[in-house]
């Protein structure tokens, strides 16, 4: 499946937009929705995504209410809180990528740190943080014996396959 969750909450907004007042000469107003089937197939492609790349946690029940709450009366509050539900989500997944960088980040500059002197590793870091290029670092890693490089490159390759 190539749907991705940013897919799933743009295509939920653009339903949203498209939920309207239905009052039948009632007291309470009611809201439909422009394309019921376009929901329809939508929450049943939320669903099966939500199973199958999060666990089933609170969130998950939650989800599964609010969207049950939407079959017996669509309200744009019940909505907004699915919504909500996926864009949480969606920041879960944001900050467990990060805490992965985070974390690769702080391995490789361990590596750095053990393969060059403190001086070396304060000229690097200020040509990094100015934006300086492959080119401005090429002559630290030329001081390095062949063997310490090789060292360096498998373990940036093994920290990236995590």
């Amino acid at each position: 499946m190539n749907t991705t969750l940013n897919d799933i909450i743009k295509e939920g907004y653009d339903i949203q937009k498209g939920i309207y007042p239905d009052n039948g000469g009632g007291l309470y107003a009611t809201f439909s929705f422009k394309d019921q089937n376009k929901y329809l197939k939508w929450a049943i492609n939320v669903t099966k995504f939500i199973e199958s790349n999060f666990s089933k946690d609170e969130t998950y029940e939650r989800f599964k209410e609010t969207l049950f709450a939407i079959e017996k009366e669509l309200t744009v509050k019940e909505f907004n809180k699915l919504m909500f539900i996926l864009e949480s989500y969606n920041s879960s997944l944001h900050n467990e990528n990060s805490k992965s960088n985070v974390d690769k980040n702080k391995a490789l500059i361990d590596l750095l740190i053990k393969s060059f002197s403190e001086d070396d590793m304060q000229k690097i870091t200020s040509i990094l943080n100015e934006g300086g290029k492959i080119e401005d670092i090429k002559p630290f890693m030329e001081k390095l014996n062949p063997n310490k490089l090789i060292e360096i490159v498998l373990e940036i390759l093994k920290l990236n396959s995590r």
